[in-house]
C-alpha cells in the first residue's frame, strides 16, 4: 500500500505499482489479529508510539495522505496491477483488487505463501514486463 501511496503523491519516481494481497479498498477491514496488532501499535492510553505515529493511525479516524490516497484516490499516472488469493486467509479478497478487471491476476496461496508461491512469480514477471519503458526501467 506504501508504493501506491507514493505512485499517487509522486509518479515522477515511480514506473510500475504491483499488490500482492494488499487491502487498499478497506485496510481497516483486515483480520481481527491483525486489527489487534495495529491496536497495539498505536500504543495504550492514546499516546504517540513514534513521531509520526499516532492514536488514530491504523484506524478508521486517520486523516493523513496516505489514508486519503487509500479511501479515495485520484486516478493513477503509473501502471497499477493487483495480485490476490481467495483463500488469502488474513484480508478480505474483495477490497485487494482493482474495479478493472484486466488489472487483477488470482493465485492460489495464502497471504504469508504469496512471498514463495511460483505462481505469484509467473504474475509478477508478466506484469513487469508490462512496465512503461522510462527514466525508471530502462527496457532491459
Amino acid at each position: 500500500m506504501l508504493g501506491r501511496h507514493v505512485a499517487l503523491d509522486y509518479p515522477e519516481y515511480v514506473s510500475l505499482v504491483v499488490s500482492m494481497g494488499s487491502p487498499f479498498k478497506d485496510a481497516v477491514n483486515a483480520h481481527p489479529i491483525l486489527i489487534s496488532a495495529t491496536a497495539a501499535l498505536r500504543g495504550v492510553h492514546g499516546r504517540h508510539v513514534a513521531r509520526n505515529v499516532k492514536p488514530s493511525c491504523f484506524s478508521g479516524h486517520c486523516t493523513c495522505s496516505f489514508v486519503k490516497n487509500m479511501i479515495a484516490p485520484e486516478e493513477y499516472e503509473v501502471a497499477h496491477f493487483a495480485i490476490y488469493s481467495k483463500r488469502d486467509g488474513v484480508v478480505e479478497w474483495e477490497n485487494c483488487i482493482e474495479d478493472d478487471p484486466s488489472l487483477n491476476d488470482e493465485v492460489n496461496c495464502t497471504h504469508i505463501g504469496m512471498a514463495f508461491h511460483p505462481g505469484v512469480y509467473r504474475v509478477l514477471a508478466d506484469r513487469l514486463r508490462q512496465a512503461p519503458e522510462g527514466p525508471h526501467n530502462p527496457g532491459y
